[in-house]
């Protein structure tokens, strides 16, 4: 598993074409659940490729890409939140590429920037349904904890909170997960 950071406009639109699927998927199970998965497209899948390149690019952002045998097939960044804290973003790995440890591989790679952007804190919002993330989420040390913003329109029931604090991030890059499972 290669793992790059994502800095010209062609690795964003590989990015982009990740987020095409992860919408899809994500729309589908929001609205099986009778929630409003056209607000979730709109609010959380709607910026282009050049808009997603300014958001990570600017001071304490970054988006990582994940290739396999050359192709890319995760992503997962971080941006800030607020004095100190950051936000875990934009975590997919493609269906095909699961179980390969590029879902670990990835939010270590986040950890590790956090820290060396000198944050304290690393914050993510996730739905109930995506167990998998956060079992994933919970093996790097996130727990769940109170919200930190409203919900998006409906979503509140099935919105889930999670933070950690980083100043154990580098040992997650020899903790349980340094070898995919």
């Amino acid at each position: 598993m290669d793992i790059t950071k994502a800095t010209t406009i062609a690795e964003f639109r590989a990015f982009r074409a990740l987020l095409d699927e992860m919408a899809a998927w994500d729309a589908f199970e929001t609205g099986t659940r009778g929630y409003d998965s056209e607000a979730l497209l709109r609010i959380c899948y709607s910026d282009g490729a050049e808009a997603l390149q300014e958001q990570f690019s600017q001071p304490g952002a970054a988006l990582f890409l994940s290739r396999h045998e050359g192709q890319v097939v995760g992503c997962a960044g971080y941006s800030d939140l607020s004095a100190g804290i950051a936000e875990v973003e934009k975590v997919f790995v493609r269906p095909s590429a699961r179980g390969l440890g590029a879902g670990a591989a990835l939010v270590r790679t986040v950890l590790t920037g956090m820290t060396d952007s000198n944050y304290l804190r690393a914050r993510l919002e996730t739905a109930e349904f995506m167990a998998e993330a956060i079992g994933l989420y919970r093996r790097f040390g996130f727990q769940v904890c109170p919200a930190f913003r409203a919900p998006m329109g409906d979503l509140g029931p099935m919105t889930v909170f999670m933070e950690r604090e980083l100043q154990d991030a580098r040992k997650a890059q020899h903790g349980p997960m340094a070898h995919p499972t």
